[in-house]
C-alpha cells in the first residue's frame, strides 16, 4: 500500500463519518424525517463498515507495508 492510497482510505473515512445520517439519494424523496430507530441504524451501519474497512487496511499494511 502506497502513502497516497493510505491518505485516501483516510479522507473517504473522514467523510462517510461527517454525517452518516445523510443520505443523497433521499435529498427530495423524503417525505418526512428520519425516526431515531433509522439514525442508530444508520450510525450503527456506517461504524460497522468503517470498522471492517480499518482492519482490511491494516491488513493490507501487515501484509505489503508502506512503500
Amino acid at each position: 500500500m502506497t502513502k497516497e492510497d493510505l491518505l485516501v482510505n483516510l479522507e473517504f473515512w473522514a467523510s462517510c463519518l461527517e454525517n452518516p445520517t445523510y443520505n443523497s439519494l433521499e435529498v427530495g424523496f423524503r417525505h418526512t424525517p428520519l425516526s431515531k430507530d433509522e439514525i442508530v441504524q444508520r450510525y450503527k451501519d456506517e461504524c460497522n463498515m468503517t470498522r471492517h474497512a480499518i482492519l482490511r487496511v491494516i491488513e493490507i499494511i501487515n501484509e505489503e507495508g508502506i512503500e
